[in-house]
């Protein structure tokens, strides 16, 4: 048989040209990819992003990793080659097989239904490696919306384990930096910063997850203590509104599956929990706090208490007015503001997060118009006061340029960074700041206010994750309930019950006055309360109380369970007072109305009640006075405080009875405070219901110069504490203290010619304990100290020259990345260290001390350098040795009354 082989020939050219046409097609296909991911790698992120909602969740997840791989690599590349591009940290994390596949579990989850419901039970074990170190850590998936989800860079929170630290921080996350706008979320931190606002720390790193780059993420600090004390704060709770019942809800008006802009998108109709409360819990001092913070958040929202009693005025005025200058109004939504309730002036300040800069306004509309709470803070002509006084400010530095200077300056190396990656990223725009101040300033009175919205409900029983508020509190020795209707639908209570853990047996505790009808709640409207005395059953440990509830004439209930609270405050613990009541209360005071000036005369005087000093005069104490406080009066000023004592004629301040009283504390005075000649006697620390100050003297936010002044037989933690001020001490003597003498805290100031002497006689006391601080100590004598005499911690810079330390357990210690350079000292009768460095809190790292000409005699340890720390003698380096830091402090240096 004969072959048709033309025929045959025929389709092998054909199918061959077609083979090769279409290799030729899919080689310029994956060159053009290529092309566009090395110079366009934001085209092709925006395109798969469009894409997201025609073709799903798993195509977007996979184009865009593609997309990410390749950018990733050339990053990766671009980065090593460019030695003009800053160095930023390689962060190695391991995460076991099971570990990760209960991520990728919690992952899907989230895809399928739209965003990340977060658990308790959601963090799994792993470790960290950064440089040559390995920390054990717990992570888990975070961020509300899949943003955080998509392509390779998936947004974890972290935790350090073990009381390990990295970077500085316990708690932090990683993200992709497209989620908090790339490099500009650092620019309105630094503005935040520079106005004393608290932010979290935010910087750029490499991460590798299972041996997987993720490339550059950015990495921003957790809301916990180390956040804290980086903003040279003390450490205190933080609390926010609690946002879970918005995204448990149904009823958006946008058509989410969520509920944003519904009945549960305001900021009263929610509760209100804090960070970190398993410490909290643990801890009687941060217990008490958050009970305060949550009571006063609660007065807030009930109009018993004025925003500025609650916050402070003036940080609120100068975070709204960056935030608005800045067109960021996602800084300014209820969710997402984060509060830390200062312990010392007990005001509740704002700290600055996810600004979402990427997604801002630049038109003239004020993040005012649209924040129910922002409308009322507002409304505090303090608050407004602070707001319009920081908007001339920022006009002053935009207008001639600082301000976009410094901006610049300090996006250039994290732009450089970013920019391997995102090739197509540019400069934050900063041009539309100053049209932005010019029309906010023009406007300033010109707000609209919140307008009420309005929805169509349906599916009323899978609607609201809640119907109602059901909190329990105890006032003195007795527990109530309260509640509150949370929706606006009338709702009805039909019975409180008592359930045993156990059994799960069920018994109606209150039976009378049911059911309890509840009118329907406005969104944004002030709730109506309802208080229930609840009877000693529910006061058991082996059960809970919940709430039979349903929409009224509903065939159909739900079970709430009462959570516990604290009741709402009516006044804040800082005790305060009009001029008038002071007048009339001390007949030893009299004012000056036209110097504005408040005298106490000279004389003796008994104080049976607070003194209380308000702002904006100046108080006088005549030399000769002597005021007796009883064991619970305190003087408190708001105003600086003159003491006109002289050598003949001191002034005394001291109690009048066996069991001591609580002492001074001046709050944020305008003006430089001046104490001559004053001698203080028998102080327990300040500390009244719900407000508890470390000293017995205390200065917070308010300058002072104390000279010729002696403090004597202080009982409480510290005899003299200041806070965020300026001092000096010259010529001045502390004695015979239970524990520390003088503690300052993120201070400048000069301790010259003065005498620390039989400190910490109840065990454990430090003479001068300083926390990052700028301090001078000249020509200062230390005798009897328990514990250190000069201790320096927590990033200080010290200057110490011509000391004399006699008996003390250790002469001077530097720790936690303090400086301390020290001269022309004598150091002799020191039961453990003469000179240590050492590391205490491992977010700071170690200490350095230079000293010359310095004499130790007995001393057990002369000097003692911990591993990594530097202590150079005489211009020698001392040769470092381990330290257990740890023992230290519960043994030779245990702490005496903290």
């Amino acid at each position: 048989m004969k072959l048709n082989t033309s025929n045959a020939e025929s389709s092998k050219i054909t199918l061959s040209s077609a083979l090769k046409r279409f290799s030729f097609a899919v080689v310029i296909f994956l060159l053009f990819i290529l092309f566009i991911t090395i110079f366009q790698p934001q085209k092709i992120h925006q395109t798969i992003v469009s894409l997201e909602s025609r073709w799903g969740n798993d195509f977007y997840s996979f184009d865009r990793g593609i997309a990410e791989k390749w950018s990733i690599a050339i990053g990766n590349y671009l980065r090593d080659i460019d030695r003009e591009i800053e160095n930023i940290p390689e962060l190695v994390i391991d995460v076991p097989f099971r570990g990760m596949s209960k991520i990728f579990a919690k992952r899907e989850e989230a895809l399928q239904i739209g965003n990340l419901i977060q658990g308790p039970d959601d963090f799994v074990k792993g470790n960290i490696r950064f440089k040559d170190r390995t920390l054990p850590i717990k992570l888990r998936l975070k961020g509300d919306w899949n943003d955080h989800l998509g392509g390779r860079k998936w947004s974890f929170r972290i935790h350090v384990r073990n009381d390990e630290q990295l970077l500085g921080m316990r708690k932090f996350s990683i993200q992709s930096p497209a989620t908090r706008g790339f490099q500009s979320e650092m620019l309105i931190f630094e503005i935040m910063r520079r106005f004393g606002v608290m932010t979290p720390r935010y910087r750029f790193v490499n991460v590798v997850l299972n041996g997987d780059s993720m490339g550059i993420m950015a990495l921003e600090e957790f809301f916990a203590k180390e956040m804290v004390e980086f903003n040279q704060r003390r450490e205190g709770v933080i609390v926010r509104f609690d946002e879970s019942l918005v995204w448990r809800a149904k009823d958006s008006l946008s058509g989410e599956s969520v509920g944003w802009y519904g009945a549960f998108d305001h900021y009263t109709n929610t509760a209100i929990d804090a960070f970190g409360s398993g410490k909290i819990a643990e801890s009687p001092v941060l217990s008490k706090q958050y009970e305060i913070a949550v009571g006063m958040l609660r007065g807030f929202i009930d109009d018993r208490l004025s925003a500025s009693e609650v916050f402070d005025s003036e940080l609120i005025g100068r975070y709204l007015a960056i935030a608005d200058i800045f067109g960021a109004w996602h800084i300014s939504r209820w969710p997402n503001l984060r509060f830390y309730l200062n312990p010392v002036s007990l005001k509740l300040e704002p700290i600055a997060f996810d600004a979402n800069l990427q997604n801002h306004w630049v038109d003239n509309r004020s993040i005012v118009n649209d924040e129910p709470i922002v409308a009322k803070w507002m409304r505090d002509p303090k608050i407004l006061s602070a707001y319009r006084e920081t908007l001339f400010r920022l006009e002053d530095i935009i207008q001639s340029g600082e301000l976009i200077s410094d901006l610049r300056a300090k996006e250039e190396q994290p732009l450089r960074i970013l920019q391997t990656e995102y090739r197509m990223l540019s400069s934050f725009n900063l041009d539309y700041l100053a049209k932005r101040t010019d029309e906010l300033i023009n406007t300033l009175d010109a707000n609209e206010g919140w307008h009420e919205n309005h929805i169509n409900w349906i599916a009323e029983e899978k609607l609201y994750p809640i119907l109602a508020h059901l909190i329990q509190y105890q006032i003195k020795d007795q527990k109530w309930l309260e509640i509150s209707n949370a929706i606006p639908k009338d709702v009805e209570i039909f019975a409180i019950e008592w359930v045993d853990t156990i059994t799960q047996e069920r018994s109606k505790i209150l039976k009378d006055n049911f059911p309890i009808s509840l009118s329907p709640r406005g969104i944004g409207s002030k709730p109506q309360r309802y208080l229930v005395e609840l009877p000693k059953l529910a006061e058991k440990d082996d059960g809970y109380l919940e709430a039979m509830v349903r929409i009224n004439q509903r065939p159909w209930y739900k079970f709430q369970r009462v959570r516990s609270s604290f009741p709402a405050r009516e006044v804040s613990p800082i005790p305060n007072s009009t001029l008038e009541i002071q007048l009339k209360k001390h007949k030893f005071l009299s004012f000056n109305d036209d110097s504005q000036v408040l005298t106490v005369s000279k004389g003796d005087w008994v104080v049976s009640e607070n003194i209380i000093v308000p702002p904006d005069l100046e108080f006088h104490v005549s030399a000769g006075a002597k005021l007796q406080f009883s064991s619970n009066a305190v003087l408190v000023s708001y105003s600086p405080i003159f003491v006109q004592g002289t050598k003949d004629l001191p002034v005394e301040m001291i109690a009048s009875t066996d069991s001591g009283w609580p002492g001074i504390a001046v709050l944020g005075a305008e003006g430089k405070s001046q104490l001559n000649y004053l001698k203080v006697r028998d102080t327990n620390s300040v500390s009244l219901p719900g407000w508890f100050l470390t000293g017995g003297i205390n200065f917070y936010q308010s300058d002072v110069v104390i000279e010729h002044c002696y403090f004597f037989d202080s009982r409480g933690e510290d005899a003299l504490n200041i806070i965020s001020s300026d001092f000096i001490l010259r010529d001045s003597e502390i004695r015979r203290t239970a524990s520390d003498a003088f503690d300052a805290d993120f201070t400048t100031g000069k301790v010259l010619r003065s005498l620390f002497s039989d400190i910490g006689r109840a065990g454990g006391g430090d003479a001068f304990d300083v926390s990052g601080s700028e301090i001078t100590v000249n020509q200062t004598f230390f005798e009897n100290i328990s514990d250190k005499a000069l201790s320096i911690g927590e990033r200080s810079t010290v200057n110490a020259s011509d000391l004399n330390v006699k008996s003390a357990g250790t002469a001077i210690a530097a720790k936690d990345d303090s400086d301390l350079n020290l001269t022309d000292s004598n150091f002799q009768d020191i039961r453990f260290a003469g000179i240590a460095a050492y590391i205490k809190k491992p977010e700071y790292g170690p200490a350095r001390i230079k000293a010359s000409n310095v004499r130790i005699d007995s001393a057990k340890e002369p000097i003692l350098s911990q591993t990594g720390s530097l202590i150079s003698l005489d211009g020698v380096v001392v040769e470092n040795t381990d330290v257990n830091v740890d023992e230290l402090y519960q043994t030779i240096m245990k702490p005496g009354l903290r």
